[in-house]
């Protein structure tokens, strides 16, 4: 359930260690019935400063975000007193890929990290993958719309290209 199932990864800096939470994304759906021999797909997600999700938290408990004029009004409040509070948010966004499983007979543990400014993160791989369809690098696929792991044959291509374009990226064994 969203906001549950507290852990604590480590992030690369400015971020470093931060408490995450199940996350409502559509990739725990997509990703299993895109790619064979998947077990469980789960996506947590954090907030730095980590005492934002205890705030936020509070106001749902209390009913204060339960619908879009509250949440409306629960905003505007806020925005007048931020100000008196140093939130000390870092400037830039991390993510995290870990993958479990099984490679040539032998229990493994994979991840990737990454860091940037979230307008970055977030568009330079639509970006990349719109420049790629203009380039046809997908015409091998019948019409239709397609989630990213469905589309990519071989992620590392498309994972050079976002480091190449400033995303930074890190891959841990």
């Amino acid at each position: 359930m969203t906001g549950e199932g507290r852990k604590i990864v480590e992030f690369p800096e400015p971020i470093g260690k931060l408490p995450v939470y199940y996350t409502g994304h559509a990739e725990s759906v997509s990703i299993p019935r895109n790619l064979e021999g998947l077990e469980e797909v789960t996506l947590h997600g954090g907030v730095h400063p980590p005492y934002i999700i205890a705030i936020v938290k509070f106001f749902s408990r209390r009913g204060l975000i339960s619908n879009h004029n509250k949440r409306m009004t629960t905003a505007r409040i806020i925005s007048r007193i931020q100000g008196l509070f140093k939130m000390g948010g870092a400037e830039k966004s991390a993510f995290r890929i870990d993958v479990y499983g099984e490679d040539k007979g032998k229990y493994c543990h994979r991840y990737y990290t990454g860091v940037g400014h979230m307008a970055s993160i977030t568009s330079i791989p639509t970006v990349v993958a719109a420049l790629w369809v203009t380039e046809g690098r997908f015409d091998d696929k019948p019409g239709g719309v397609y989630s990213a792991e469905r589309l990519l044959d071989d992620p590392e291509p498309f994972l050079e290209e976002l480091t190449r374009r400033g995303v930074e990226m890190h891959y841990y064994e």
